[in-house]
């Protein structure tokens, strides 16, 4: 009996025993399926966000939404495992690097970055980024802690990427970040990347500033002070402009093209055009070197100007005419040249002619089709000159001058109703209009269709 016992417990034992060895096979079995699934939910949305970023990458800002979404919409699928590892990380970073780049989802990318837990310079990058893009910008320096070398160094190709794609305001941002995250060490490219920019914008005084602390960083730098000269020339400062043509002459390793350029530069603000003239006209003996060819054309540019100062006109027009053709890169500017030089003159089919390029090169800049719209009114082509000068208004609202050459061409018309309100806008557009306006309005004939 006791036997049977002993034999009865024993079985109830191993029983249990079984059941709870078949209850933890049970529970891991269980954990390293969903385990299991989970992971494969996370590839396969990870599959998809990769797949995105490929698509980004070719269609650019013109993306597709419906990709786009498909990484977004399998965002909660990934961060719901929190063992993500450094290639789903990057494959995050990479999608939200890209959406940034064209402008999309910023507050999407925030969280993604924030929830994932992937910490990397390159997700740091990301998420002061988007703060910056929503005007936090203490945040997005704090961000930036750290890395401040990768990070501007980033910004740098960035600002460069979209420079290339034509996103001149966006590339200035990510310039003007990259050299005020790491000024010290910054890309000296940074600096002479955003002066370039800001040069190309017309704002001269921005690009001085930006050339000065480039100087500061590398004194001998003669390409950073030569484009300093020339800046400075164009914001009107000729002292500064000298001093810089001057330091040019005397620094070592300038090369002789560039050293010719500045030195019939600083006999021309000296107002010796001859001699500026002799030295420029001897830069064509001199082969400018691969390094800087952009510079190649000045002084065919500054010789036509020297002849212009000495009333050589033909001369400048002649030189001009061949810069046309043998510089195509830097035509805009000497057409624009040869169209002063022609109103000059009152030569006003060479003026027509350099205005019409003039606006099939830079379509968008209202002054040309003011100068335009000029020359052809002075040729009593009327019609052509009323369209040239709205196209102007187009561009730039209320323009004065092009407000006035409609005021004339409507009057010459005998359109005396229009050509009063013409003339009484560009009144209302000037602070201090000329006293021959109202004589003009006193002057003109009644409206007879008021």
């Amino acid at each position: 009996m006791l036997e049977s016992r002993k034999k009865n417990s024993l079985g109830k034992i191993m029983f249990f025993l079984v059941l709870g060895v078949l209850a933890v096979i049970l529970a891991l079995s269980r954990e390293f399926f969903i385990q299991a699934f989970q992971r494969n939910v996370t590839n396969l949305a990870l599959s998809k966000c990769e797949f995105a970023n490929r698509h980004i990458l070719v269609q650019k800002s013109y993306l597709d939404l419906a990709s786009e979404n498909a990484c977004a919409d399998n965002f909660s699928q990934i961060l719901s495992n929190h063992q993500l590892d450094s290639s789903a990380c990057s494959i995050l970073q990479n999608y939200s690097s890209l959406l940034l780049t064209y402008g999309r989802n910023a507050a999407l990318v925030t969280d993604v970055l924030e929830k994932s837990g992937c910490d990397s310079p390159f997700a740091k990058l990301n998420l002061g980024w988007t703060a910056w893009l929503s005007g936090e910008k203490s945040k997005a320096v704090q961000f930036w802690q750290g890395d401040e070398q990768e990070i501007s160094l980033y910004f740098y190709f960035l600002g460069n990427n979209y420079r290339n794609d034509g996103k001149l305001d966006q590339a200035v941002t990510c310039l003007k970040i990259a050299i005020m995250i790491n000024p010290g060490a910054a890309s000296l490219d940074s600096y002479t990347t955003l002066a370039q920019l800001y040069s190309a914008n017309n704002q001269p005084n921005e690009a001085i500033d930006i050339l000065q602390q480039l100087l500061q960083l590398d004194s001998s730098n003669w390409r950073a002070r030569f484009n300093l000269g020339r800046q400075a020339e164009m914001a009107g400062n000729t002292t500064l402009a000298a001093e810089q043509y001057s330091i040019l002459n005397n620094l070592l390793g300038v090369p002789e093209f560039i050293r010719l350029v500045a030195q019939g530069r600083a006999a021309y603000l000296a107002g010796d055009y001859q001699e500026a003239a002799k030295i420029f006209q001897s830069t064509y003996n001199v082969l400018p070197g691969e390094d800087f060819q952009e510079f190649q054309s000045l002084p065919t540019l500054y010789l036509s100007e020297t002849y212009y100062k000495q009333g050589r006109y033909p001369e400048a027009r002649d030189v001009l005419l061949t810069a046309v053709q043998k510089y195509p890169q830097d035509q805009y500017t000497f057409w624009s040249s040869l169209g002063r030089i022609a109103v000059y003159e009152k030569d006003w089919p060479t003026a027509e002619q350099a205005y019409s390029q003039c606006t099939a090169l830079k379509p968008s800049v209202a002054d040309n089709y003011v100068s335009l719209a000029n020359a052809e009114l002075q040729q009593n082509k009327i019609d052509q000159s009323m369209r040239d000068a709205q196209l102007a208004l187009k561009y730039s609202a209320d323009l004065p001058a092009a407000v006035l050459i409609l005021a004339q061409a409507n009057e010459a018309k005998s359109d005396y109703c229009q050509a009063r309100s013409f003339y009484k806008k560009y009144q209302a557009a000037l602070k201090n209009p000329p006293a021959w306006v109202d004589q003009k309005l006193t002057q003109m004939p009644e409206c007879q269709n008021p």
